[in-house]
């Protein structure tokens, strides 16, 4: 028996579906036709009085969820500028649309148009930099719908396919190229790389650094305005506190320019000092990669090195404390030492018939 429009069975049970404000909407409606049909004609008076109680959404376009989204990043982000670079490039692609004319298609499209973009330096955008922008997308449509610019759950970037998670560069510094970076560092900048390659602190908490989070005397430094947004203490070797007493106590900033102000910008200089020992590659971020696997080489637990940088769990200490390949060459080579010396290559038996 054909049903009534508007109408469907699944198992012994009726569900009804009717439209309001250009969405469809399904329900339960029990276990007759009967009541299946008196729902459905008291959902479509409803829809036609006004009185169903769906709100309805306004039409938001981009732009207009994109100022709110950048601002509510202000406020609740450390760092807003990479959400802002991000709908930087997103409104050359979706300005002037409405929010909720954003499809799936739409963005696989942006995605395809980024990873044909060429930066300044000529290299084309990595996977790892459209992952980033999707999964800022993806927190703009989520916050939007909170807020009512979207239908709850509406959000086009979730069935996108996003490129897998970078598993990162593997940065080396021998000593060799440490002493010719730091060679090529001015005075200015030197005791800061120094202390970034001993300590595993962040630049940022480097350059905020004030001497009285420092306790030379019991080898830590006090950290409070950090990436997780929880305080930590920072334990110092010796070649750590060494940088420090070599800068001289003062009042402030442990790390002042000429004028005494503290360095908001030093990468103007760490990328001549870079130049200059030909590691053109490396970025001041990977001396933290450095610190990393210096530990893991001498031994350390991959919970030593997680407490040591800050990370609340392992699985982001996985991408810092990796192990060169050379190195992990001459772990393996290890194994020579307890190998065998009985031969594996036998001769070729020779056949019966030629005995």
């Amino acid at each position: 028996m054909a049903l009534p429009r508007g109408i469907y069975k699944r198992g012994d049970k009726f569900y009804i579906h009717y439209y309001c404000d250009g969405h469809r909407y399904r329900e339960s409606a029990g276990r007759t036709l009967t009541a299946a049909k008196k729902l459905l004609a008291k959902r479509h008076n409803e829809v036609d009085e006004g009185r169903l109680g769906i709100k309805k959404v306004p039409k938001v376009t981009f732009e207009e969820a994109s100022e709110q989204f950048l601002e509510y990043c202000r406020q609740n982000l450390k760092d807003p500028a990479r959400p802002a670079i991000t709908i930087g490039h997103a409104s050359k692609h979706f300005g002037g649309k409405n929010l909720k004319d954003i499809t799936s298609w739409d963005l696989e499209l942006y995605k395809k148009a980024r990873r044909n973009t060429t930066m300044k330096n000529g290299k084309r955008i990595s996977d790892s930099t459209i992952r980033k922008e999707l999964l800022h997308l993806n927190r703009l449509f989520v916050l939007a719908g909170e807020w009512g610019m979207l239908p709850q759950g509406h959000n086009p970037v979730r069935t996108v396919k996003k490129p897998p998670e970078s598993k990162g560069r593997v940065p080396e510094l021998s000593e060799e190229e440490e002493a010719q970076l730091l060679e090529g560092c001015s005075s200015g900048i030197r005791p800061i790389v120094k202390l970034a390659i001993y300590s595993g602190c962040r630049r940022g908490e480097i350059l905020g650094l004030t001497w009285d989070r420092v306790d030379m005397d019991a080898g830590f430094l006090y950290l409070g305005d950090t990436k997780t947004g929880e305080p930590r203490a920072v334990p110092l070797c010796e070649t750590a506190l060494e940088v420090l007493r070599g800068i001289g106590h003062c009042e402030g900033y442990v790390f002042q320019n000429e004028k005494g102000a503290p360095y908001t910008c030093i990468r103007a200089s760490f990328n001549r000092a870079k130049k200059e020992a030909a590691l053109d590659g490396l970025t001041f971020h990977d001396l933290r990669h450095v610190f990393a696997s210096r530990l893991r080489r001498l031994g350390a637990s991959l919970g030593d090195i997680a407490e040591a940088l800050g990370h609340k769990g392992v699985k982001m200490t996985l991408r810092y404390a990796h192990l060169s390949p050379d190195y992990m060459k001459g772990v393996v080579q290890r194994l020579d030492q307890t190998a065998t010396k009985t031969a594996t290559h036998l001769p070729f038996p020779v056949s019966a018939q030629n005995e």
